[in-house]
């Protein structure tokens, strides 16, 4: 092989590998600028970040590090690209995904045309705050959105749940204490329901 088609390889090679770096580094700095628009929004109010998942390079979702608020991007809605979710009113979270069933001859496909995270309120009367993981209208196609919007839910309820427990467990406590003071017998139960599927029992003996 001579010199003159080795050129012409490392130029061809050039040729492709240049857009794909410039294509990462964009990303990456896009990236960064989201963080640190985030982090911004968060100094504001006194706030630390803590984890931070950005996806898709437009959407960005942080909690601080006390874990009672959310801060969440979306470059692609232009009426409400920024968006602060107090958790200390919010009662569950729960995944939400909008789809659509296509038939193709005999066969029927599921198509996802939104993916999102709703935070329900201490009172029913108002409307859930939410916030998109997929849209798409605005987005190419589904990569690890599922698996995010998964890790994400079960995060934040491990946090309202801790919430939970907190407000109510002093009063399991002053509950016990008087019925232990008021019982003949040698013990007593106290059952205190967290939620549909976990209990606290307190034990005395």
């Amino acid at each position: 092989m001579d010199l003159g088609s080795v050129l012409i390889g490392l130029g061809t090679l050039l040729v492709f590998m240049v857009p794909v770096y410039w294509l990462q580094q964009s990303g990456k700095r896009n990236k960064l600028k989201r963080i640190k628009f985030l982090r911004e929004k968060a100094d504001a109010g006194g706030a630390e970040l803590g984890e931070v998942a950005c996806w898709s390079g437009n959407y960005c979702l942080a909690i601080d590090t006390s874990g009672t608020t959310l801060f969440y991007s979306n470059q692609n809605n232009l009426e409400q690209p920024f968006q602060k979710i107090a958790l200390q009113d919010k009662m569950r979270c729960k995944v939400v995904t909008d789809s659509r069933t296509l038939k193709n001859g005999k066969e029927t496909v599921q198509v996802i045309d939104r993916i999102s995270l709703h935070f329900e309120r201490k009172n029913p009367g108002i409307a859930p705050d939410q916030i998109v993981i997929f849209n798409s209208d605005t987005d190419p196609s589904i990569s690890d959105q599922m698996v995010l919007v998964g890790e994400w839910q079960q995060r934040i309820s491990v946090l309202l749940q801790k919430k939970f427990c907190r407000n109510t467990m002093p009063l399991a406590w002053n509950i016990w204490m008087d019925c232990c003071k008021n019982s003949n017998r040698n013990g007593a139960d106290i059952f205190i329901f967290g939620s549909p599927s976990k209990y606290y029992r307190i034990n005395y003996r």
